[in-house]
C-alpha cells in the first residue's frame, strides 16, 4: 500500500492529522486462476482516508519509536469482466487502526519500518452489472495488517509522511 500523512505536531511528541491511503488488490492464485477459466480479467483496489494522532517516545522529531491510532472510512472496488461484459463491486464502511515505527534519521530524511493494523466494518455493498445496480447493507468485518518501511521530512511543526 501507499500511505501518505500530514500531521501537526501540537508539542513534540503528540501529533494529530490525516491520512489517505491506496493499495491495489493482490488476488489469490486460486481466485485469479477461477478469473481466467470463466475468461474473465480480474482487479481491484483499496482506498482509505481519515483522521490520526501520533505520540512519539521522547522530544525528538527525527528519530525514535512512536505509536499511532487512525479512525476513517475505507472503500473496496473489485472488478470482473470479459468483452462486453463487466461487474464492479464496491464495500464501504468505517476502520479503526493502530500503528508502531521506529524511525532512524538518514540525510535529510527520516526513514524507518512500521507496522499497521485496521479493523474495519463494511456496511454498504454496492454491485454494478450491464444497466443494473444492486446495493445492500451486509454486516462484514475486515482485518488487514501490513509491514513497510516508511520515509518522513519532518519539518516542524508539520510532519509528512509517505
Amino acid at each position: 500500500p501507499l500511505q501518505g500523512d500530514l500531521a501537526f505536531r501540537f508539542t513534540k511528541q503528540l501529533g494529530v492529522g490525516a491520512y489517505v491511503r491506496y493499495a491495489p488488490l493482490l488476488l489469490s492464485d486460486s481466485y485469479q486462476n477461477g478469473c481466467n477459466a470463466a475468461g474473465f480479467t480480474c482487479s481491484g483496489s483499496d482506498l482509505a482516508f481519515g483522521g490520526l494522532v501520533e505520540y512519539r517516545f521522547g522530544e525528538r522529531l527525527d528519530g525514535g519509536g512512536w505509536l499511532g491510532a487512525s479512525v476513517g472510512y475505507e472503500m473496496l472496488r473489485s472488478v470482473s469482466g470479459s468483452a462486453g461484459q463487466r461487474v464492479t463491486g464496491t464495500a464501504s464502511g468505517f476502520e479503526a487502526g493502530a500503528q508502531a515505527g521506529y524511525d532512524f534519521t538518514l540525510a535529510a530524511l527520516t526513514i524507518g519500518p512500521f507496522v499497521h493494523a485496521s479493523l474495519g466494518q463494511y456496511g454498504s455493498l454496492k454491485v454494478q452489472t450491464g444497466g443494473q445496480t444492486s446495493t445492500g447493507r451486509p454486516r462484514v468485518f475486515g482485518l488487514s495488517g501490513f509491514m513497510v518501511n516508511s520515509a518522513r521530512k519532518p519539518p516542524a511543526p508539520f510532519i509528512l509522511m509517505l
